[in-house]
Order: structure tokens, then sequence, then C-alpha cells
């Protein structure tokens, strides 16, 4: 910062910059090299910053990095093309979008903000084009944006926005297994390839592996059961993940009552075998 302010007489890249942005959407920058220079500086800057523990963020710095390098290039085009017509300021709204949408993974965020800054409707086929292309070059290079780095790393999964909308529109009924037996105290039963339901007076006490043949006996406790979580079928599946997990079971009752564990409720099951095989059929989905 001293040095810009001693060589150039101003610091152009301290702190949010949308001076520096308005001189180069305004043409008062036109200089391709310091232009490049600007940008280098904004990155190395940002890093440092946010490298050291410093306080700030990157939607900024990628606005101002945008801007100076799509202006850049739309002079060095004009200089080296000197027969066409290039129009700097969209070359540098390109850029913002580009930079933005790609270092953030916000491409639909990225070319809506850049057309309610400007309010230009010539300006988004480039800017659409420039954000598509930037982002697909980012998935090559680094899988993870901006957000999202420090997470993958340590084994976060970090689910793309397709596989979010995919998972947030599922419920239980999409899912659960009608195929289960229910079974009363007392009664001998044979091994069964699906859930077995264990019922004392009418109401849901317990579950029993799939696999197992056994007896259930007629005291109060039932050696072999498991414990199992209550659902409604149109609960959300992400919630009903999370109330398997903290729960500790693999099994869960879906009733057609919230709150209820009477049988005649009881209108299917859900294991993790189900949403193991869901997770399966996404997969070769993506």
């Amino acid at each position: 910062l001293y040095a810009m302010w001693r060589w150039s007489g101003r610091y152009y890249v301290e702190g949010i910059g949308y001076a520096t942005i308005m001189d180069v959407l305004t043409g008062a920058l036109t200089n391709p090299a310091f232009l490049l220079l600007l940008c280098g500086l904004k990155l190395a800057t940002t890093c440092l910053t946010l490298g050291s523990g410093g306080s700030g963020g990157v939607f900024s710095p990628a606005l101002f990095m945008g801007a100076t390098l799509g202006s850049a290039f739309a002079h060095v085009a004009q200089w080296l093309l000197p027969g066409i017509e290039v129009d700097a300021v969209t070359f540098a709204l390109a850029g913002m979008a580009a930079i933005m949408g790609a270092s953030t993974g916000a491409m639909v965020t990225a070319a809506v903000m850049l057309h309610e800054m400007t309010g230009d409707n010539n300006i988004m086929l480039p800017v659409i084009v420039s954000t598509v292309v930037a982002c697909g070059v980012r998935k090559l290079i680094s899988p993870g944006s901006i957000y999202t780095l420090k997470l993958l790393p340590r084994g976060h999964v970090v689910p793309e926005g397709l596989q979010a909308a995919l998972d947030d529109a599922r419920s239980v009924e999409h899912l659960m297994e009608k195929h289960y037996r229910v079974v009363e105290k007392g009664e001998e039963v044979e091994p069964f390839g699906g859930v077995t339901v264990l019922a004392r007076d009418g109401r849901a006490v317990g579950v029993v592996d799939p696999l197992g043949s056994f007896t259930v006996p007629a005291d109060e406790s039932i050696e072999g059961s498991a414990p199992f979580v209550a659902l409604w079928p149109s609960e959300p599946l992400l919630e009903a993940m999370r109330a398997m997990q903290t729960a500790g079971t693999g099994c869960a009752l879906v009733f057609s009552a919230p709150g209820s564990d009477l049988i005649d409720d009881l209108v299917g099951v859900l294991t993790w075998r189900e949403i193991s095989a869901y997770r399966n059929k996404l997969a070769e989905l993506f």
C-alpha cells in the first residue's frame, strides 16, 4: 500500500476497492499493464490479510479483480486487433461476474447481481457466458469454491446445488419400505426378509434384526430388540436421518399420525438400507 501511494499517489488496493472499480467502469484506468498489476496486488493483499488472521471477505476483492482483469483483456484485444470494436466496460462487468461466480460457486447470483447493478440488458449474454466458462475452468482446477475449500480436505461433504435440492425435496414416504411384519408377545416366528416390528397391547415396542430367527418372550423384557424412532410420512428425509443418528438406531417406524406408536397407524419402516439404496441411485444420477 505504501509503495502504491508513493508511486501513483493513491493506494488503489486498500479496503473494499469500490473506488477503483468505479475508475475502471468510467474509463479513468485504461493502461492494461497497470490494471493487471492492480489485479495481482489485490490478490496478494487479500491473501495476506485473510491468511494472517485479519478481518475481510472475498466478495469485493473478487469484483475488484474481475473488473481490472476484464478491462485489461479488453484493452489488450483493442491493441492486438485495432479493427474490432471492444467495449472495455462490458468486459469489466463480465470479468466481475466471472470471478465472483467462479470463486464462490454462485453463478446465477453473479449474473443477476451484475444486471441489478447496471440495469443493462445488453450485458447479460457476455456476463452469463463468461460466468459459465469461468465456473467450468474453476471446477477443473479446484472442486471446492472459496467458501468450501477448507472443508473438503477435512473430510466434510459439501453438497452441490442439485444434490442439496434433491435431498431437501425427499420425504420419508418416498423411501419407506412397506414390506414389514408385526408380531405380538409370545409368538414364535421364522426368519423374515424384512423388518419385524414387536408389538404389545397394540403398540410398537421394538424392532428386530430382519435376518435372525427369534422368539418373542411373554414377559416385559424383549431380548434382541432394538430401539426405533417414530416418524411420519411427510417428514423431510434429512430430518429423519438426523433423528436416527441422534437416537443411535438404524430403523425408524413411520406412523400416519405424528407422535403415534399404535400398530394401526403404522404405514412403513425406514432403515439405512433404504437410505443407502437411495444414495446409490443418486450417485448414478450424478
